[in-house]
């Protein structure tokens, strides 16, 4: 007799003490207000490599500053997503990395090695790739991730064509003018596709790192904002 086998529920625990399940997420678990606040303000992008002088920048910090000039400079991105209202270009970016808060920031160099480990170890004779196992693992644990946040802030998933290349546009504008400020120069370049990227022009005083707790605040001020229907009903 066959016997169905039930998998066992991956879970991480989060800030207000929930069970999240990071397989097969539910929009109705993701609390921003409390567990993904916090779990963006907390941690570090960059793997915490900053210059010396600097304390970790986080997650959140990266998704308030893209978003507030998203918000501001519509006429500078305009030509990427003609169609895209500034609001709703705003709301996408800020939420675009709250799976982090779940399994916090993987840095491409990180899934990049993961991938080649893979390759090295599992390379077969009859073709089986395991660095593509691990990239396209790793891009569907965020997909499914990504569908139940963005489900939970009431933004359709998965995003317009145009606002998603808006998206990446922007945080690889942000990547560029983040590292300039927090990173050493670099021992060499880091690939066409992120160094073709102009620098977003925002402040450089709004790249310096914020306390975790200020930023708690500036991402519940614009999750008020930007997308009310993150915002719990007190």
């Amino acid at each position: 007799m066959n016997v169905a086998i039930t998998p066992p529920k991956i879970w991480c625990q989060t800030a207000t003490g929930r069970a999240f399940n990071l397989v097969d997420p539910s929009p109705d678990a993701v609390d921003f207000w409390n567990d993904v606040a916090l779990g963006l303000a907390k941690s570090g992008r960059y793997a915490g490599q900053l210059l010396p002088a600097y304390g970790p920048y986080s997650i959140a910090q990266h998704a308030i500053v893209g978003a507030d000039w998203l918000h501001r400079n519509r006429r500078a991105w305009a030509h990427i997503a003609p169609a895209v209202a500034a609001v709703d270009a705003a709301a996408a970016f800020l939420h675009h990395d709250d799976h982090e808060s779940y399994i916090n920031d993987w840095p491409t160099p990180a899934v990049a090695a993961a991938a080649e480990v893979a390759r090295r170890e599992f390379q077969k004779p009859s073709g089986y790739q395991g660095d593509h196992v691990v990239k396209s693992a790793v891009k569907t644990l965020k997909f499914n991730l990504d569908r139940a946040i963005y489900t939970a802030a009431g933004i359709a998933w998965p995003l317009p064509a145009e606002l998603r290349r808006l998206v990446a546009w922007t945080d690889l504008g942000m990547l560029n003018a983040e590292r300039r400020v927090l990173l050493a120069p670099p021992p060499e370049g880091w690939g066409e596709a992120i160094d073709a990227v102009p620098p977003l022009p925002v402040a450089r005083k709004d790249l310096i790192p914020w306390s975790w707790d200020r930023v708690v605040d500036e991402y519940r001020t614009r999750l008020r904002r930007w997308s009310p229907s993150a915002v719990p009903v007190f």
